[in-house]
């Protein structure tokens, strides 16, 4: 299996539903086999990583000791955050695209 597009949902950073291609595009006959992930601190780079651990591993992702309490609390922080009081989320979601 290859892991093709991670799709975040209002999760950390991401505000609305965004989708990260990691399947490399071809261009005539050269092949591209590297992704990188380049920018600024806070523009997400971390946050792409820990979803894809997060929907592979669930709980495991944050270590073998964490509590459930602990689980509950790092996916309720998950959420994005919005400046606007009015537009606070009160749900996330991350999806995975593999190709087989």
């Amino acid at each position: 299996m290859l892991l093709q597009s991670v799709i975040l949902e209002n999760f950390r950073v991401f505000h609305g539903e965004v989708e990260v291609k990691l399947w490399p595009e071809q261009d005539s006959n050269e092949s591209r086999p590297i992704i990188l992930f380049g920018g600024l601190n806070g523009a997400g780079k971390t946050s792409i990583l820990t979803a894809t651990r997060l929907a592979l591993y669930g709980r495991q992702s944050l270590g073998k000791n964490t509590t459930r309490k602990a689980y509950q609390q790092f996916l309720s922080d998950s959420i994005h955050k919005s400046i606007d009081d009015a537009l606070q989320l009160t749900s996330a979601s991350v999806s995975l695209c593999f190709k087989y």
